[in-house]
């Protein structure tokens, strides 16, 4: 609201305006306010967003989600893991992993059909948790997609 605050001023004062808004959820992502004519002009503030998260969006879809998954009450499941980042590619490569009554017991390389080592990879309700987390301490930067099934 401030930077909305500043543009609005800037209008009210007669200063040169120029903004840019994202066309999905309305913010600005770039503004510059300048006293004075053309080139000329001294710039009194501006700015540029990007990556921007939008929590109270986020936090509908994680508590829509979180509970669809609750409501399943499943605690014995299989799913298939990729992580991404700067990690060896023992850890990273895709896993199967098993849960039996919230637990992780056992982990196998999709690639190999062999028995891999369990790297402390997450249950869904661990994730939920990490997401859960984010959303309370604000990371910087957060994305989340979610299976309409489960």
């Amino acid at each position: 609201e401030q930077v909305f605050g500043q543009i609005q001023e800037g209008l009210e004062n007669g200063n040169q305006v120029q903004a840019k808004y994202d066309r999905v959820l309305g913010h600005p992502i770039f503004w510059s306010i300048k006293e004075g004519e053309g080139a000329n002009g001294k710039i009194l503030y501006g700015g540029r967003m990007d990556r921007f998260t939008l929590f109270p969006l986020i936090k509908k879809d994680y508590f829509a989600h979180s509970h669809t998954w609750e409501l399943r009450g499943s605690d014995s499941y299989d799913y298939t893991i990729e992580l991404i980042g700067y990690l060896p590619n023992e850890i990273a490569s895709a896993k199967r992993i098993y849960v039996r009554n919230g637990i992780i017991e056992r982990v196998v390389d999709v690639a190999s059909g062999n028995a891999a080592m369990d790297y402390g990879y997450p249950t869904v309700e661990d994730i939920f948790s990490t997401i859960d987390k984010g959303l309370r301490t604000y990371f910087n930067v957060m994305e989340a997609s979610y299976d309409d099934t489960f």
